[in-house]
């Protein structure tokens, strides 16, 4: 017998044939600028109740600023063209709105869709139908729908995408089914005070207790020029023959002719049924969009370049240690031909590699700093490791959002325990003596860096009033969490730490240290030597970090959380 569980709080939403299913929207993002902006920061329509899904510190962080859309579909009811509901002031275009909405557009922004928590792709077809005049660089699958098309592509003006067609993917549910995937009670939609439609259905439903699950989300624009709409903002071909690929379709054009004209924002919805795509399964199909796991032959190619890296420097540092070796042989074998009085001398005679040995454990001369880098380092180490083993067990699901970002500040906040008691243990163990500001030194050195960069990067996104700013309150408690448990968790890690007594080195130290000859290997005594320790583990890593990026600058899912794991173990 197997069971089976799903994560709390990723609950199925199950509607009704007819239901209102409502279009949410996160911001306008583009892949070639990195600010993104509120959506509605564009001129475009406003509901009448606008409403902000309530973010939690993962989303905030990630970016995710889910509002409220006058955008609505009924479940299983297909409708060509529908006029959106705006006001008189949104609709109507002004200078000022003009020139905006051109920046965004050339700037390739990008409105992003949620639709049941599902974010709506476009479906792999090229801009502008693929009527381009010239050949521009795009993607496959992209997050969201084109604000417009460039003058890139048209060679000409730019135009505005007004209408959007979604195509919609639902799984019909019923009997053992429904049974097994909600409890007793939830098998109703979530409608709030939403009114079945009273169009043609696309599906009948013989069965009170069938239920509809959403269960993937594309969509489509298109530039329509409608017009202009009669006294009651009507627009007379947006009916249900009307098809947006039709050639006799005008696109709508961006110049200030527009300015005082009243755009007509329409959309469109084709309900498609998926047998096969069960609700938990959904995410499946958005996992594969991703640039990540478009080829496995990739991934396996960073995994070959990072272990023929690790063989490389193995071998290497076994040629020095087997040419070490051969030397000190050879002259063994040397001492047995000679005298012993000549063999005695020639025993406390030292050379190579064995000159150190009594220095190697010497007390750095900036223990403290020392201490520091390495407990810091301890604590990133541990994680990224735990990071890596929660997410391929698969407890970071996509479709918690910010769930990965919460789970790394929180680990991050939980491991400072581990930089408090590695910091004291090893300063103790190279000769230092008890004190507490080596711990506060610990608990302030990392999160001061990585909120100092934060804090310029969300004053800069502040400036530039973008959507991806975090609030004050959001600082205030990040803030907080590093003054009232990051530090506290230091210092109650090195208080176990002081407890264990430190260990024996493995060789004992000279007492008068063995100076170096700076003349003979100059370039050892350069700081610039630190900066090139860096370069083998990134090269060892640059695929996948590349992935990564590419993934959070278009808005996609990264999950080969193996790919990386193993990459991550090589390193």
């Amino acid at each position: 017998m197997v069971s089976a569980f799903y994560i709390p709080g990723i609950n199925p939403i199950a509607y009704s044939e007819g239901d209102v299913v409502n279009i949410n929207v996160n911001g306008l993002h583009s892949v070639t600028n990195i600010i993104p902006y509120d959506y509605y920061d564009g001129p475009f329509c406003i509901p009448v109740v606008l409403r902000s899904r309530h973010e939690s510190i993962g989303e905030m962080l990630s970016g995710d600023n889910i509002k409220s859309s006058p955008y609505f579909v009924n479940m299983a009811v297909d409708n060509q063209c529908q006029l959106l509901n705006c006001h008189t002031e949104d609709a109507v275009m002004t200078s000022p709105k003009l020139k905006k909405l051109e920046a965004l557009i050339e700037k390739q922004y990008r409105a992003y869709m949620v639709i049941d928590n599902l974010p709506a792709f476009n479906n792999g077809t090229l801009p502008y139908q693929g009527r381009c005049q010239k050949p521009i660089n795009t993607y496959s699958y992209l997050r969201g729908f084109a604000l417009g098309v460039t003058k890139e592509c048209t060679g000409g003006p730019t135009l505005i995408n007004n209408h959007l067609h979604f195509t919609i993917q639902y799984h019909r549910i019923a009997g053992n089914e429904a049974s097994m995937l909600f409890e007793d009670g939830a098998m109703d939609g979530v409608v709030e005070g939403q009114k079945r439609s009273s169009k043609k259905k696309k599906v009948s439903a013989t069965d009170e207790d069938e239920k509809f699950l959403v269960v993937g989300v594309t969509v489509e624009p298109f530039s329509v020029d409608w017009g202009t709409p009669d006294s009651d903002g009507q627009v007379k071909d947006c009916n249900e023959d009307f098809n947006p690929r039709a050639s006799s379709v005008k696109p709508l054009v961006l110049n200030e002719k527009s300015t005082g004209s009243r755009i007509s924002w329409t959309y469109g919805v084709t309900w498609q049924e998926e047998p096969n795509i069960r609700w938990a399964h959904r995410w499946d199909s958005y996992l594969h969009t991703s640039v990540a796991d478009s080829n496995d032959r990739i991934h396996w190619l960073s995994i070959v370049n990072t272990l023929l890296i690790v063989l490389c420097l193995a071998s290497m540092v076994a040629l020095v240690i087997l040419r070490a070796l051969k030397k000190d042989l050879a002259r063994y074998n040397a001492i047995l031909d000679i005298t012993k009085e000549d063999q005695a001398e020639a025993h406390n005679e030292e050379s190579g590699w064995k000159v150190i040995h009594g220095d190697v454990f010497r007390t750095p001369k900036h223990l403290g700093l020392y201490t520091v880098l390495m407990a810091s380092g301890a604590q990133i180490a541990v994680l990224v490791s735990a990071t890596l083993g929660i997410a391929c067990l698969g407890f970071i699901s996509p479709a918690n959002r910010g769930g990965l970002m919460s789970v790394l500040l929180i680990l991050f906040v939980t491991q400072s325990f581990v930089a408090g008691y590695f910091a004291a243990r090893m300063y103790l163990k190279l000769g230092g003596e008890k004190t507490w500001l080596l711990i506060f030194e610990v608990g302030l050195f990392l999160p001061s860096i990585v909120m100092f960069v934060f804090t310029v990067c969300n004053a800069t996104l502040r400036s530039a009033r973008s959507s991806g700013a975090v609030p004050f309150q959001t600082l205030l408690g990040l803030f907080s969490m590093w003054l009232f448990v990051c530090l506290p968790l230091a210092l109650i890690g090195a208080s176990f730490g002081w407890a264990v007594a430190p260990g024996a080195h493995a060789r004992k130290v000279n007492v008068i240290p063995r100076p170096i000859d700076p003349t003979k290997q100059p370039f050892i005594q350069s700081n610039w030597i630190i900066l090139l320790t860096g370069l083998v583990p990134f090269a060892s890593l640059f695929l996948e970090l590349k992935f990564i990026f590419a993934s959070l600058w278009q808005g996609m899912v990264y999950y080969v959380f193996g790919f990386l794991a193993v990459v991550f173990a090589l390193w």
